[in-house]
């Protein structure tokens, strides 16, 4: 059976302790087109939610990632680069944001 296509666009999920972004992104888009777009949801008014932090720019926070150790997640988290490209995640991922 041959090996089965990557899909074109990525099922990302952005997470606070409070808040879940769901985005749909194509695999070939950098982390900074996803910060800009985690920028974009969190200052939708949908987001009038408490203990959510306001930012107005990307500057304001991060977007990380959780290490994992021999397949299992642990309690440190890594900083994902602007440059990085989408592709290096997997679908449906879940990023948090460090603010």
């Amino acid at each position: 059976q041959p090996p089965r296509a990557q899909p074109k666009s990525y099922q990302i999920l952005v997470k606070t302790h409070k808040l879940t972004i769901f985005l749909t992104v194509p695999h070939s888009n950098t982390i900074a087109s996803l910060k800009e777009e985690t920028l974009s949801a969190l200052s939708a008014d949908v987001t009038e939610i408490e203990d959510v932090p306001r930012v107005s720019k990307e500057e304001e926070f991060e977007l990380c990632r959780a290490v994992k150790e021999k397949g299992k997640t642990t309690v440190q988290y890594e900083v994902l680069q602007p440059s990085q490209s989408v592709s290096n995640l997997t679908n449906w991922e879940v990023l948090y944001l460090q603010f």
